[in-house]
């Protein structure tokens, strides 16, 4: 696998084209979001509609919740941008032996308060308007065995031009646990209250498919927000 290697003057210097570049292509980026910047680490899980997603959710990371940002990305499109490397992009090559290597490197990365994990669950682009949206399972043995005091976190970016040359950019940030089984159901199970008894802000999701489902009403709120301001 190919392991990340910041780089302070490539972190910097791509914090500052990027800054540009986005000011350039959208019209506006504005960042919704209720997070406090607590100490842990944080896994955060973004929908990837496109080559800007690393970079938007770098963006609102930096002014939110100011974690070191380490992200995955499949090894054959690292290899191809060795750069990214210097910013915090490490590799997986899903279906592979090193599989296994690169998901103990995510868990070592959370062991740090300070860090924060970026993965697309999707696996792959899927289009914006595409909903619900549909997660890979490798990923969840992260989630599965991240330390307990690990704080997961979801994003959403999303886009729209109306009657504009430029597109406007919202991103949505929010806490997991409002959407997991143990922050809709208190008593969800003595198993849970056990796991969470010293975190109990942690975020349960017993499957793949219940983080998902998560996601996904998250993603709704989310696009229905964008709605609603866009008709104010």
């Amino acid at each position: 696998m190919i392991t990340a290697k910041h780089h302070p003057l490539y972190v910097r210097g791509s914090d500052w084209i990027m800054k540009r570049l986005m000011n350039r292509y959208f019209r506006h980026i504005h960042i919704r979001s209720e997070l406090d910047d607590r100490q842990g680490p944080v896994l955060l899980l973004a929908n990837h509609f496109s080559w800007w997603d690393g970079f938007l959710a770098r963006y609102a990371v930096t002014k939110t919740l100011k974690k070191k940002v380490f992200v995955m990305m499949l090894e054959e499109e690292l290899s191809k941008r060795p750069v990214l490397r210097k910013v915090g992009a490490f590799s997986v090559r899903k279906n592979s032996r090193t599989a296994a290597e690169s998901m103990d490197y995510a868990l070592k990365i959370l062991e740090n308060p300070n860090h924060l994990l970026l993965l697309f669950p999707q696996g792959k682009f899927q289009s914006l308007h595409q909903y619900p949206l549909e997660f890979e399972k490798g990923w969840f043995r992260i989630l599965e065995r991240a330390p307990k005091d690990t704080r997961v976190v979801f994003l959403a970016a999303l886009t729209d031009y109306f009657d504009r040359r430029k597109p406007g950019l919202n991103i949505y940030l929010e806490e997991a646990s409002r959407y997991s089984s143990g922050g809709r159901d208190s008593g969800f199970t003595d198993t849970i209250h056990q796991k969470n008894a010293k975190h109990p802000e942690a975020t349960t999701f017993l499957s793949p498919k219940e983080a998902e489902s998560a996601y996904n009403e998250f993603l709704k709120n989310a696009i229905e927000r964008q709605n609603q301001q866009a008709n104010q």
